[in-house]
């Protein structure tokens, strides 16, 4: 069997077995035929195929021994061996591991980071289907006015949602903090398809003008206060002095829209009064402080949804002109084009001022492993060179130039899994100590930085 096909039957053995059996009734089936072409009875036919064939339990249980136990056995021989030899070298071994880890360390670090606030999709509902509305190169803030005419215009839409990124006041028997968190639309979680994790999220019906407080919390938030989340429901938090009942947990894979910082409460947009204190808040024409998205139709394109708000921009702008500003300001209001962006990624500010000087980094950390690499491949050509009696000796002896290759091959292996496993190590320190450089006590800066598949990848 192929070397891949081996590893692959050392692991699903019964699987194997099975193969290796149909393949002996194969071959027996296809002697019977044979033997039956030149007029031999079927019978007789297969008397003969079995008796020219051998045993089929016997031969099974040898192909299998061949094939998978013992190479199994060399394969443990092989690792056994290696791992003497190294021992044997501690001073090769460490530096060999350590340069490994230094190079693998730095890019997973790098990587993690560039992965949690550039590169990973959200957790929801088909996330490739989700743009920003923006106005262009006029920026991607919104009045609310603004926001209640695209969300009655925009039909290119399934499901559009609007949100603020804040810090709550949370003020309870003279004592004050701060805490992140989203004002956030109705249909906020059902458009992006987030459940809850106990209780229910926020609906559209909860708001509408003149609604009463009532709010969603994160999972870790409801764990920090309550204890947990079933705990949490019919609680209040106190938001600027207002009691806000907690109807529902989010399902802690959700943080937010707003990649970098978590959220740790969801507030309807029309509580804004009640937590301000100003009732004519919402219609405010210059207040510019909410973000749009919305879920493409299927079947719709982002040139469509292009074209889309290309044509309500004119009726949109010229239904919420500030009528505040002075007339060159109104004018130049009115020319503003509504345009969409990819917001599969979530929306930050972060990754605008961060992206490339990550990707820079990744360059820089990509040459350093090109350097550790280059260096281990020098150290293991100078320790070849020093084991050439060794190798010359098991030559003589009769190992095979294959299997030698192997047992070289396998060293390099653990040498390089020894050095993974630092660097991961590593990594997983340098990654919250590269965050911790950039976040701050009045903006903390939160990012997923736990390892899946595609960092280790």
């Amino acid at each position: 069997m192929p070397w891949y096909r081996r590893m692959t039957n050392a692991v699903a053995q019964e699987r194997a077995a099975r193969d290796i059996e149909r393949e002996t009734a194969f071959h027996i089936a296809e002697l019977v035929e044979e033997l039956m072409s030149t007029g031999m009875p079927e019978a007789d036919a297969r008397a003969e195929a079995h008796r020219r064939f051998g045993n089929p339990p016997r031969l099974n249980e040898r192909t299998r021994d061949a094939d998978l136990t013992r190479w199994l056995d060399s394969l443990v021989a092989d690792v056994k061996y290696a791992a003497r030899a190294l021992r044997r070298s501690p001073g090769f071994t460490a530096v060999a591991i350590l340069s490994l880890a230094l190079g693998i360390g730095a890019n997973t670090a790098i990587f993690t980071v560039t992965n949690a606030l550039a590169l990973r999709s959200l957790p929801v509902a088909d996330p490739a289907s989700l743009v920003q509305v923006t106005m262009g190169k006029n920026g991607e803030d919104f009045t609310n006015p603004l926001w209640e005419q695209v969300r009655a215009e925009s039909t290119v839409f399934a499901g559009t949602l609007t949100f603020s990124s804040t810090q709550f006041v949370l003020s309870q028997g003279g004592e004050e903090r701060r805490t992140a968190g989203h004002w956030v639309s109705g249909g906020f979680f059902t458009v992006l398809g987030v459940r809850a994790e106990a209780g229910r999220t926020l609906l559209p019906s909860d708001d509408a003008r003149g609604c009463a407080p009532v709010l969603a919390v994160g999972d870790a938030f409801a764990r920090r206060e309550f204890g947990s989340p079933e705990a949490a429901l019919g609680r209040t938090v106190p938001i600027s002095g207002h009691p806000f009942p907690v109807v529902g947990v989010i399902d802690p894979s959700f943080t937010g829209l707003d990649v970098g910082r978590a959220a740790d409460i969801y507030v309807p947009l029309c509580a804004l009064p009640i937590v301000t204190g100003n009732p004519q808040i919402l219609d405010q024409r210059s207040r510019w402080y909410l973000q749009i998205v919305g879920r493409r139709k299927p079947g719709v394109t982002d040139a469509q949804v292009n074209a889309r708000l290309a044509t309500i921009s004119r009726g949109v702008f010229e239904a919420t002109v500030p009528a505040n500003w002075g007339d060159n300001d109104q004018k130049e209001y009115r020319t503003n084009a509504l345009t969409s962006v990819p917001a599969g990624g979530g929306l930050s500010d972060l990754r605008t001022t961060y992206r490339s000087a990550l990707f820079t980094l990744m360059v820089i950390v990509g040459v350093v492993l090109l350097i550790a690499c280059t260096n281990l491949a020098q150290l293991l050509l100078a320790r070849a060179a020093a084991r050439q009696r060794e190798i010359a000796i098991r030559l003589a002896i009769g190992v095979g130039r294959a299997r030698l290759v192997r047992q070289l091959l396998t060293e390099s292996l653990l040498l390089s899994l020894g050095g993974a496993a630092l660097g991961i190590l590593f990594a997983s320190w340098a990654s919250r100590t590269l965050v911790s450089f950039i976040s701050n006590a009045a903006r903390p800066i939160w990012l997923d930085l736990s390892l899946d598949w595609t960092v280790l990848g």
